[in-house]
Order: C-alpha cells, then structure tokens, then sequence
C-alpha cells in the first residue's frame, strides 16, 4: 500500500484542531479515519512506527497502548487517549501548510521519514525567507 498523503493530513489534522492535547483513538473515527481499516491502519501503523503518536504516559511503539485491539482475525480500536509526539506535532504542521504540503505531494511515494526531514526544511526556508534571514 502507498502512502496517501492527502489522508495522512486529514488523520493529523484531527489531532491539531483537537481542543486539548489528548484525544480517543474515536475521535480519529468519528472524523473519518477508522484505524481498524486497511488504510487507517496501515497510516496510524507508520505514525506508530515512527513514534509520532504517543499515550498520556508518553509511551510510543505499542498499538495495543495506542488504541488497537489486536486479536487473531481481527483488529478493533478502542478508545485510548492519544496524543502527536513533538516530531509528530512538527510533521503534522509542515502538513497543516498548504505551501509545503503541495510540494510535499510531488514526492509523495517517498518514505515518510523523507517527507517530513524535506517538510522541516522547506517550513525553515519559507519561515527565513519571511523575516529576511539567509540560509
């Protein structure tokens, strides 16, 4: 499966306009992102793997603490509390602004680490170029 950048927005997205800093893995599902589906679930799983989600105990890289019940022909999710780790919050925002994330779609069959280190650096040149800063 490819990464559908224009979804992973979207799942991140609900976390930034969330009105506190932890949310239930069912909010992600009210919003239209079910984890429990094959495509919910293969983006929550790279947000897993790359420890941009974390619990309220800022435990990264467990699923099962993430809000997935995972049985032997099924996976659920459950309404954990979760929140975007600070890399997590720094890619949902290279994400959240339309210049880079248009860039960024140009290069979506990238991996993710690649799509967020590109992100970062394109948000530092445009906020640079901004206040008149050289690189």
């Amino acid at each position: 499966m490819q990464t559908d950048l224009e979804y992973l927005k979207g799942m991140l997205g609900v976390f930034i306009k969330a009105g506190g800093p932890l949310i239930s893995a069912n909010d992600l599902k009210k919003a239209g992102y079910e984890i429990s589906s094959d495509k919910g679930l293969f983006h929550y799983y790279q947000l897993i793997e790359r420890g941009y989600i974390s619990n309220h105990f800022l435990e990264i890289g467990d699923p099962k603490k993430l809000g997935l019940t995972i049985g032997l022909n099924e996976i659920r999710e459950w309404p954990a509390n979760v929140r975007l780790t600070s890399s997590g919050q720094e890619f949902a925002e290279t994400l959240q602004q339309k210049d880079v994330f248009e860039k960024l779609k140009t290069i979506s069959d990238q991996p993710l680490s690649v799509l967020k280190d590109v992100g970062v650096e394109l948000l530092k040149s445009y906020a640079k170029k901004k206040f008149g800063l050289s690189d």
